[in-house]
This record gives structure tokens, sequence and C-alpha cells, in this order.
């Protein structure tokens, strides 16, 4: 049975629930991916919680963009991927979930010393990083200081947990540096999205 995660209205991680959902067909231009793990950003709890004006909720509201899996169906146009690839996607609708189907456009290949884990957890860290360099108009000869960061968790799908995965722990605390300045607490909030290809480039670097 395909499944999601939903909220039927805005609260805490408690509104989740999972519910019953058809199960998705590709079509042209899509594929269809079997979700092992999905990518927890802090936009999802600010949509969820109603902190971001979404708009009244009508229907179930389904959660998270971004996330890894294998995939399961390969729609009409679609070039460059066979059932069984493994897989991380960006951008999507309703990550929290079994099975989804997404724009081919927002899907990668995975390589092997990429985890499901450390690929759902790529598309709004990499897709910030991108959006600064590119704000900033870096160039080769620059030297980029980066005094402040954060890390985005994925959790990896479990019919056991509520949320589509394990709660994710709370991230440690940095160490006291007596040479850092006062602006240099990790950010707690990075929902600016970038260009899906920067994900790639990323892929391949590692």
């Amino acid at each position: 049975m395909t499944t999601a995660i939903a909220y039927t209205e805005f609260g805490g991680p408690e509104v989740l629930h999972e519910i019953p959902v058809p199960e998705p067909v590709p079509a042209a231009g899509q594929l269809a991916i079997r979700v092992t793990a999905a990518g927890v950003n802090p936009i999802d709890g600010k949509l969820r919680s109603g902190r971001r004006p979404s708009g009244e909720i009508t229907a179930p509201r389904r959660v998270g963009g971004d996330g890894a899996g294998v995939v399961t169906g390969v729609g009409e146009g679609v070039d460059g991927f066979r059932v069984g690839d493994p897989v991380v996607f960006a951008g999507a609708s309703g990550a929290y979930a079994t099975d989804v189907a997404v724009t081919a456009a927002h899907v990668f290949p995975r390589p092997p010393q990429v985890s499901a884990a450390e690929g759902a957890a790529l598309g709004i860290p990499i897709g910030t990083a991108y959006q600064a360099l590119r704000s900033l108009a870096v160039g080769s000869a620059d030297t980029v200081l980066v005094h402040g960061g954060s890390r985005t968790r994925s959790a990896r799908r479990s019919s056991s947990s509520p949320c589509c995965g394990e709660r994710p722990s709370s991230p440690p605390r940095p160490k006291a540096d007596s040479t850092a300045s006062a602006s240099s607490a990790p950010s707690r909030s990075h929902t600016a999205r970038g260009s899906p290809t920067a994900c790639v480039q990323a892929l391949r670097r590692a």
C-alpha cells in the first residue's frame, strides 16, 4: 500500500499522520520513485506550524520536497534512467511518502559512495550555497570565509514512525572558540533554493 505523511491542521509534529494515497504513475517527463530517505528541512516545519503562510487547509496537505530512493517507473520522454536506478531528488511534492512521482529534471543519479540519507539531505543546503555564491559573484580568484552554517537532516522511511523516518537528533553544539566572532553562531534556517544542477555537481565530486 502506498502511504504518505500529511496534516489537516497547523501545529507541531503531533499533527502529522499517515494516510493512504494512490500509487504514483509517472506522467510524461516524470519518474516514479520508491522513497528510502526523505530530507527534513526547516521550511517543512514552518509550513506545518503555520509560521509560513500557505493558505487555508482544505484537504490533507503533504510534506517534504527532497529525498532519495530507487526508480520504479519511467515516464514517456525520459532518457538516462531505468527501473532500479538509485537516485536523489529535490523540489518534489510530498516527499514524506513511500512513493512519489518527480519531474525528471529534478532527479539525479546517486553514486554508491553517497548513502541514501546523505543524498536526501543535499537539496536545501546545496541550493543555499549555490545561491550565495551566485549572488556574491564569487570567482576563481576569490577566497570565501564560511563562518556559520547548519546541517539539514534526513530520515530513513520507516513504517513504524509517524514522521516517515527516525526522529532526527539535535545538531551538536559548536565548540567554544576564543577566536570566533559573535556572528559565527550556526544559522538555523536555510530555505532558499538554487539550481538543481548544483546537486549533480556535488554528487560527482563526492
